[in-house]
Protein backbone atom coordinates (compact mmCIF):
# COMPACT_ATOMS: atom_id res chain seq x y z
CA UNK A 1 0.00 0.00 0.00
CA UNK A 2 0.92 3.73 -0.56
CA UNK A 3 -0.37 6.52 0.98
CA UNK A 4 -0.24 10.25 -0.07
CA UNK A 5 -1.22 13.76 0.62
CA UNK A 6 -3.59 15.53 -2.05
CA UNK A 7 -3.88 19.40 -0.77
CA UNK A 8 -6.58 18.91 2.25
CA UNK A 9 -6.63 14.17 1.66
CA UNK A 10 -4.90 11.90 2.58
CA UNK A 11 -5.15 8.55 0.05
CA UNK A 12 -4.79 5.25 0.50
CA UNK A 13 -3.39 2.95 -2.83
CA UNK A 14 -2.81 0.07 -4.04
CA UNK A 15 0.09 -0.31 -6.27
CA UNK A 16 -1.21 -3.32 -7.99
CA UNK A 17 -3.93 -0.69 -9.14
CA UNK A 18 -2.73 2.74 -9.93
CA UNK A 19 -5.53 4.52 -11.89
CA UNK A 20 -8.07 4.26 -8.72
CA UNK A 21 -7.39 4.78 -4.79
CA UNK A 22 -8.16 2.28 -2.37
CA UNK A 23 -9.43 4.66 0.48
CA UNK A 24 -9.98 8.32 1.05
CA UNK A 25 -9.23 9.74 4.37
CA UNK A 26 -9.78 12.80 5.77
CA UNK A 27 -11.42 14.58 2.83
CA UNK A 28 -11.27 18.16 3.39
CA UNK A 29 -8.68 18.33 6.76
CA UNK A 30 -7.07 21.25 6.38
CA UNK A 31 -3.58 21.41 4.02
CA UNK A 32 -1.73 17.92 4.52
CA UNK A 33 1.91 18.13 5.04
CA UNK A 34 2.64 14.83 5.41
CA UNK A 35 2.00 10.90 5.81
CA UNK A 36 4.28 8.24 7.71
CA UNK A 37 3.65 4.42 8.00
CA UNK A 38 4.03 2.81 11.56
CA UNK A 39 6.72 0.95 12.33
CA UNK A 40 5.22 -1.63 14.07
CA UNK A 41 1.35 -1.79 13.41
CA UNK A 42 0.36 -2.75 10.03
CA UNK A 43 -2.38 -0.29 8.44
CA UNK A 44 -1.54 2.49 11.01
CA UNK A 45 -0.09 6.01 9.35
CA UNK A 46 -0.13 9.60 10.56
CA UNK A 47 -1.06 12.57 8.63
CA UNK A 48 0.17 16.11 9.53
CA UNK A 49 -1.74 19.00 8.96
CA UNK A 50 -1.90 22.69 9.23
CA UNK A 51 -3.69 25.95 8.62
CA UNK A 52 -1.87 29.21 7.71
CA UNK A 53 -1.77 31.57 10.51
CA UNK A 54 -4.37 34.07 10.63
CA UNK A 55 -4.63 37.85 11.84
CA UNK A 56 -3.74 37.47 15.57
CA UNK A 57 -6.23 37.86 18.51
CA UNK A 58 -5.35 39.67 21.08
CA UNK A 59 -5.11 36.67 23.18
CA UNK A 60 -2.70 34.91 20.62
CA UNK A 61 -0.48 37.92 20.90
CA UNK A 62 -0.21 37.92 24.53
CA UNK A 63 0.19 34.22 24.65
CA UNK A 64 3.37 35.27 22.06
CA UNK A 65 4.87 37.81 24.69
CA UNK A 66 4.44 34.93 27.06
CA UNK A 67 6.59 32.88 25.09
CA UNK A 68 8.97 35.16 23.95
CA UNK A 69 9.95 35.98 27.61
CA UNK A 70 10.13 32.42 28.46
CA UNK A 71 11.99 31.29 25.90
CA UNK A 72 14.30 33.06 22.50
CA UNK A 73 11.45 32.03 20.10
CA UNK A 74 8.04 33.60 20.07
CA UNK A 75 5.11 31.09 19.64
CA UNK A 76 3.15 30.89 16.05
CA UNK A 77 -0.53 32.13 15.84
CA UNK A 78 -0.90 29.19 13.55
CA UNK A 79 -2.01 25.82 14.58
CA UNK A 80 -2.16 21.93 12.99
CA UNK A 81 -2.82 18.48 13.96
CA UNK A 82 -1.36 14.97 13.81
CA UNK A 83 -4.08 12.37 12.84
CA UNK A 84 -3.15 8.48 13.72
CA UNK A 85 -5.29 6.71 11.30
CA UNK A 86 -6.07 2.89 11.13
CA UNK A 87 -7.16 1.83 7.82
CA UNK A 88 -8.52 -1.51 9.03
CA UNK A 89 -10.71 -0.10 12.14
CA UNK A 90 -14.36 1.42 10.93
CA UNK A 91 -13.76 4.13 12.86
CA UNK A 92 -10.62 5.09 11.05
CA UNK A 93 -9.18 7.82 13.14
CA UNK A 94 -7.08 6.05 16.26
CA UNK A 95 -5.69 9.28 17.72
CA UNK A 96 -5.65 13.16 17.30
CA UNK A 97 -2.76 15.54 18.44
CA UNK A 98 -3.78 18.83 18.30
CA UNK A 99 -1.09 21.30 18.24
CA UNK A 100 -3.02 24.39 18.77
CA UNK A 101 0.22 27.41 19.61
CA UNK A 102 2.44 26.49 16.40
CA UNK A 103 2.66 24.99 12.89
CA UNK A 104 3.14 21.41 12.05
CA UNK A 105 5.54 20.94 9.58
CA UNK A 106 6.32 17.15 9.55
CA UNK A 107 6.22 14.03 11.72
CA UNK A 108 7.56 10.20 11.67
CA UNK A 109 6.66 7.25 13.72
CA UNK A 110 9.59 6.64 15.91
CA UNK A 111 11.31 3.48 15.06
CA UNK A 112 10.93 1.90 18.42
CA UNK A 113 8.54 2.18 20.55
CA UNK A 114 4.88 3.90 20.25
CA UNK A 115 5.80 7.41 19.92
CA UNK A 116 5.94 9.98 17.07
CA UNK A 117 8.56 13.30 16.56
CA UNK A 118 7.17 15.99 15.25
CA UNK A 119 8.09 19.70 13.70
CA UNK A 120 6.44 22.05 15.33
CA UNK A 121 7.89 25.53 14.11
CA UNK A 122 11.67 25.91 15.46
CA UNK A 123 11.22 22.87 17.76
CA UNK A 124 11.25 18.97 17.54
CA UNK A 125 8.54 17.25 19.92
CA UNK A 126 8.56 13.91 20.98
CA UNK A 127 4.98 12.75 21.25
CA UNK A 128 3.70 9.58 23.47
CA UNK A 129 1.41 7.31 21.61
CA UNK A 130 -1.34 5.50 23.74
CA UNK A 131 -2.14 1.74 22.89
CA UNK A 132 -5.43 0.95 21.46
CA UNK A 133 -7.88 0.66 24.16
CA UNK A 134 -5.24 2.87 26.82
CA UNK A 135 -8.26 5.16 27.49
CA UNK A 136 -5.26 7.93 27.20
CA UNK A 137 -4.46 11.11 24.99
CA UNK A 138 -0.83 11.53 23.75
CA UNK A 139 1.38 13.81 25.80
CA UNK A 140 4.48 15.32 25.20
CA UNK A 141 7.73 13.88 25.96
CA UNK A 142 10.42 15.96 25.39
CA UNK A 143 10.60 19.24 23.19
CA UNK A 144 14.12 19.60 21.81
CA UNK A 145 14.83 23.55 21.08
CA UNK A 146 17.77 24.48 19.04
CA UNK A 147 16.83 25.42 15.79
CA UNK A 148 17.18 29.20 14.72
CA UNK A 149 14.44 28.79 11.83
CA UNK A 150 11.59 26.31 11.51
CA UNK A 151 12.68 22.61 11.45
CA UNK A 152 11.92 21.46 7.55
CA UNK A 153 12.53 17.62 8.52
CA UNK A 154 12.84 15.09 10.51
CA UNK A 155 14.36 12.00 9.82
CA UNK A 156 15.95 8.58 11.38
CA UNK A 157 18.99 6.78 10.03
CA UNK A 158 20.43 3.48 11.23
CA UNK A 159 23.84 3.46 12.79
CA UNK A 160 26.68 0.73 11.35
CA UNK A 161 25.86 -1.77 14.42
CA UNK A 162 22.18 -2.13 13.10
CA UNK A 163 20.80 -1.69 16.72
CA UNK A 164 20.92 2.49 17.31
CA UNK A 165 19.09 4.88 15.61
CA UNK A 166 20.36 8.64 14.91
CA UNK A 167 18.03 11.59 14.86
CA UNK A 168 18.14 13.86 11.73
CA UNK A 169 16.68 17.27 12.14
CA UNK A 170 16.73 20.00 9.51
CA UNK A 171 15.97 23.63 9.42
CA UNK A 172 17.14 26.50 6.52
CA UNK A 173 19.64 27.74 8.79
Amino acid sequence: LLATGHEDTVCIWDRRSPSQQMSVLAPGQTRVLGVDWSYHERGKLLSVSAQDAHAPTPEAIAEDEVALAQSATPASSGSGFIKVWDINSDAKVHESIDIEHGLPGTARFMPFGPSILATVDSSVVLFSLPQRGGGRKAQVLQHFNGHAAPVGSVEFARRENGRQWRLLSFSKR
